[in-house]
């Protein structure tokens, strides 16, 4: 008897592996999260295509084009060696954790290397970047910024040892050569990151223009770049933390300091330390988690959160996969690379 296929049913880790006991199993369920409507070639956007079980299990050959392809092609898995239900398991232990997971655990979790487990972490935070054409930020939304970095004294000893580094001045606030994120967040919605190379009006403006929508009312601290670039916006207020003020009416910017909070407490809890060579993936990451937070619902006792299923989730990066490819460096890390000239793009499903 063939079990029913049903795997909007899965909610745990013990549920998926119930679905992927052969690896056949494990590419139909693949095929249901990169296509939520149907195969579909990457290629032309074709539906209609024929299978080449002769060859091996997953390929297809479109009637459009000619071109043969499977559920990896054009996504970070393309020409993956590990099995599709390793990548699965991946995804969802991922998505369902509430600040990410480090490399080493995934590897524990996925017996698999750490070098493996590391380039799946960043594939999938590839897969965690916003549609194309999503729409900006809108509402009422607080800009902040954040400094990324631990203490210079600390880097200085660290770099030069005890006895010179004392002789070292360590210059405050925005002089002290950490990395500066700017953060923009929708009240009660999603969250948008960037990283800055200064807090110059120059620099943070066209930021905040590219991340938030000319029609919301911009929420900012008393930082001048931000007061600024709030006159592009139909509507600003500011607070004056130095001045002991933190709310005036519906100004403040706490919505964004708690995603700021959230930043600190993900890095120090689950990854340490960054590289700035791989910071945007961490910050995608983290925007993913915080865009499909657990929503409160009811009040007072029946007040409980709504998660949204992981497998929902899953199906949601997976169906946005086509283009995005991840491959090793001779460095051992990982790039991005450009699509081939010429190749057509599939239609929209």
């Amino acid at each position: 008897m063939t079990r029913r296929f049903d795997p909007i049913s899965i909610r745990s880790l013990t549920d998926l592996q119930r679905h992927m006991r052969t690896e056949e199993e494990a590419q139909r369920l693949f095929e249901w999260l990169r296509w939520p409507e149907g195969r579909l070639c990457p290629f032309c956007g074709s539906g209609e295509h024929w299978a080449l079980t002769a060859r091996r299990a997953g390929l297809y050959e479109c009637r459009g084009c000619g071109r043969q392809f499977s559920a990896t092609a054009g996504t970070p898995l393309h020409g993956t060696k590990l099995p599709i239900a390793t990548w699965i398991q991946a995804a969802f232990l991922i998505v369902s954790s509430s600040k990410g997971m480090s490399s080493p655990a995934l590897a524990r979790h996925l017996g698999i290397t750490q070098r493996s487990a590391w380039k799946i972490g960043h594939a999938i935070r590839l897969l965690m970047n916003p549609a194309a054409g999503d729409a900006k930020l809108s509402g009422i939304v607080e800009a902040d910024d954040i400094a990324d970095g631990g203490k210079a004294s600390r880097r200085n000893r660290a770099k030069y040892g005890e006895k010179t580094a004392k002789f070292i001045y360590n210059a405050p606030g925005r002089g002290s050569g950490k990395t500066r994120i700017l953060v923009a967040v929708e009240r009660g919605g999603r969250v948008r990151t960037a990283e800055m190379a200064d807090g110059s009006a120059s620099t943070v403006g066209p930021l905040v223009r590219e991340m938030v929508a000319p029609e919301a009312r911009l929420m900012t601290d008393g930082d001048r770049a931000l007061i600024a670039a709030g006159k592009d916006q139909a509507a600003h207020a500011s607070v004056s933390h130095s001045q002991k003020e933190y709310v005036r009416g519906d100004a403040h910017v706490n919505t964004a300091e708690a995603f700021n909070l959230f930043l600190r407490r993900a890095k120090m809890g689950v990854w340490h330390v960054w590289s700035n060579e791989h910071l945007r993936r961490y910050l995608t990451e983290l925007q993913f988690h915080w865009d499909h937070r657990p929503i409160p619902k009811g009040s007072g006792k029946r007040r409980e959160l709504v998660a949204v299923p992981s497998i929902v989730l899953m199906r949601i990066l997976l169906s946005r996969g086509h283009g995005r490819e991840l491959r090793r460096t001779k460095s051992g890390s990982v790039t991005e690379p450009s699509s081939p000239p010429g190749k057509p793009a599939p239609k929209t499903h």
